[in-house]
Protein backbone atom coordinates (compact mmCIF):
# COMPACT_ATOMS: atom_id res chain seq x y z
CA UNK A 1 0.00 0.00 0.00
CA UNK A 2 2.80 2.44 0.84
CA UNK A 3 4.40 1.89 -2.59
CA UNK A 4 1.13 2.79 -4.32
CA UNK A 5 0.77 5.92 -2.21
CA UNK A 6 4.32 7.04 -3.01
CA UNK A 7 3.71 6.42 -6.73
CA UNK A 8 0.43 8.39 -6.59
CA UNK A 9 2.14 11.29 -4.77
CA UNK A 10 4.97 11.34 -7.33
CA UNK A 11 2.51 11.57 -10.23
CA UNK A 12 0.39 14.20 -8.48
CA UNK A 13 3.42 16.38 -7.72
CA UNK A 14 4.74 16.04 -11.28
CA UNK A 15 1.42 17.08 -12.85
CA UNK A 16 1.08 19.97 -10.39
CA UNK A 17 4.61 21.27 -10.96
CA UNK A 18 4.77 20.61 -14.74
CA UNK A 19 1.23 20.65 -16.16
CA UNK A 20 1.19 19.80 -19.84
CA UNK A 21 -2.29 21.11 -20.52
CA UNK A 22 -2.37 24.36 -18.54
CA UNK A 23 -2.74 26.98 -21.25
CA UNK A 24 -5.45 28.79 -23.15
CA UNK A 25 -7.31 27.11 -26.00
CA UNK A 26 -8.82 30.11 -27.82
CA UNK A 27 -10.63 28.10 -30.50
CA UNK A 28 -12.31 25.72 -28.03
CA UNK A 29 -15.72 24.31 -28.88
CA UNK A 30 -16.63 23.55 -25.27
CA UNK A 31 -15.80 25.55 -22.16
CA UNK A 32 -16.78 24.67 -18.59
CA UNK A 33 -15.87 26.35 -15.32
CA UNK A 34 -15.76 24.69 -11.94
CA UNK A 35 -15.48 26.64 -8.71
CA UNK A 36 -15.34 25.22 -5.20
CA UNK A 37 -16.34 27.95 -2.74
CA UNK A 38 -15.18 25.93 0.27
CA UNK A 39 -11.52 25.87 -0.79
CA UNK A 40 -11.23 28.39 -3.64
CA UNK A 41 -10.31 26.00 -6.47
CA UNK A 42 -11.29 27.72 -9.72
CA UNK A 43 -10.70 25.78 -12.95
CA UNK A 44 -11.88 26.42 -16.52
CA UNK A 45 -11.60 23.45 -18.88
CA UNK A 46 -11.70 23.88 -22.66
CA UNK A 47 -12.06 21.21 -25.35
CA UNK A 48 -11.60 21.28 -29.10
CA UNK A 49 -13.84 18.81 -30.97
CA UNK A 50 -13.68 17.38 -34.48
CA UNK A 51 -16.67 15.30 -35.57
CA UNK A 52 -17.65 14.84 -31.92
CA UNK A 53 -14.19 13.59 -30.89
CA UNK A 54 -11.96 15.47 -28.43
CA UNK A 55 -8.80 16.43 -30.34
CA UNK A 56 -7.32 18.93 -27.86
CA UNK A 57 -7.90 20.01 -24.30
CA UNK A 58 -6.58 22.64 -21.94
CA UNK A 59 -7.32 24.24 -18.61
CA UNK A 60 -6.62 27.45 -16.76
CA UNK A 61 -7.16 28.47 -13.19
CA UNK A 62 -5.87 28.07 -9.69
CA UNK A 63 -6.26 25.71 -6.81
CA UNK A 64 -4.60 23.07 -4.71
CA UNK A 65 -2.13 20.53 -6.07
CA UNK A 66 -4.83 17.86 -6.34
CA UNK A 67 -7.17 20.03 -8.42
CA UNK A 68 -4.35 21.18 -10.70
CA UNK A 69 -3.05 17.64 -11.24
CA UNK A 70 -6.57 16.32 -11.81
CA UNK A 71 -7.31 19.01 -14.40
CA UNK A 72 -4.05 18.27 -16.16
Amino acid sequence: MADNRAFYNEILIDHNMHPGHKHDLPDADVEMRGYNPSCGDDITMKLKLTDGVVVDGAFQGSGCAISQASAD
